[in-house]
């Protein structure tokens, strides 16, 4: 009995064994090729092709390690709510907490800012093309990146429009006035160089992705108007 007891708890811990051995190495595979899949280009990235297949398809991550171009401006959007009868809103700022108190104060502004981001900047995937195109603007990889970009930013403009629709029914909530359209802008304020912080100031450039109509939403009172004002709602 106690042999075969042995060989018993033997082979449970031969399989206890194994399974760990299997995990360790699941586990060091997958986050190898998540750190491989986010690294800039390079040439091992370029002729390994699996983590573009396994992180990019079912854990993709859009971020980069070692990112060479440093964020050097503040991103913005401003939204204007209009109604029926060509009444308009001012332009408001509905991002103006993410960039004062980097995303400690609300999350919800996250959504928006990735969304400008996305539309501005040429996603990782682009950027190969990007840079082949500008050496050769005739080759024939670009007329993929043009519709890429299209893609891009018809995806981020709509995800814009989204969030305008839920801002404008915040502010319809106070206003009582019914918002159809709203007008979204994207404010850049590049940020001079460190070495000129004290004799230049941020230079502010817009991009008008024009009037879109507004979806049926219910108020979430994130957003609230304070007179000419815009706050935040922080307690919902």
């Amino acid at each position: 009995m106690l042999g075969l007891r042995g060989k018993i708890m033997s082979y449970k811990y031969k399989v206890k064994l194994l399974l760990y051995f299997i995990l360790i190495i699941i586990f060091v595979a997958h986050f190898s090729l998540t750190i491989l899949f986010v690294l800039p280009p390079n040439p091992i990235k370029t002729t390994i092709k699996l983590p573009s297949i396994y992180i990019g398809k079912y854990f993709y991550q859009d971020w980069g390690l070692f990112a060479p171009d440093p964020i050097s401006m503040d991103i913005s959007v401003l939204v204007k709510c209009v109604d029926n009868n060509e009444s308009e809103t001012p332009f408001w700022n509905i991002t103006d907490d993410f960039n004062r108190y980097n995303n400690r104060k609300n999350r919800i502004q996250r959504v928006v800012v990735n969304y400008a981001h996305s539309y501005i900047n040429a996603s990782r995937e682009e950027m190969p093309l990007l840079k082949l195109c500008n050496i050769n603007p005739d080759h024939a990889s670009c007329a993929q990146l043009r519709k890429a970009e299209n893609d891009r930013r018809e995806a981020s403009k709509e995800g814009l429009r989204r969030v305008a629709s839920a801002f404008c029914a915040d502010i319809q909530h106070a206003t009582n006035i019914e918002y159809e359209k709203a007008h979204i802008l994207i404010e850049l304020s590049k940020v001079p160089p460190w070495s000129k912080r004290y004799t230049e100031s941020p230079t502010k450039s817009f991009l008008n992705l024009g009037i879109v109509a507004l979806d049926k939403k219910p108020a979430f009172r994130i957003w609230k108007a304070e007179g000419d004002a815009l706050a935040t709602n922080y307690t919902t």
